[in-house]
């Protein structure tokens, strides 16, 4: 929203977000951190008598985006998207040489 700071969080290979944490202060967001396994990132500003709120992803998933509802001034909701974790490999030794090179 305008008036807002923008921040932007680059994301290491292979990091993704586990947790969102948002604080309410007035029917209004006023506090966001969001948790990688590695470490977490704040925005915003916490207020006496704010009220926490946390989004967990579910076992097996990860947090891929947010959705929200907002004025020009003021974030009022903001909900997180998840899905399951992507399949990865770990390679390990070497096959034998071919005209393409070395098996992985």
């Amino acid at each position: 929203p305008q008036g807002a700071t923008r921040s932007e969080i680059t994301f290491a290979p292979g990091e993704h977000i586990r947790r969102v944490d948002v604080w309410v202060f007035l029917q209004r967001i006023n506090y966001l951190r969001v948790y990688t396994p590695s470490t977490s990132y704040d925005f915003g500003v916490r207020a006496t008598g704010d009220a926490r709120q946390n989004f967990v992803a579910p076992v097996g998933q990860q947090v891929v985006g947010f959705v929200g509802n907002c004025t020009t001034t003021a974030l009022f909701a903001l909900g997180v998207v998840t899905r399951p974790v992507l399949a990865s490999d770990l390679r390990y030794g070497t096959g034998c040489a071919t005209s393409l090179g070395n098996l992985a």
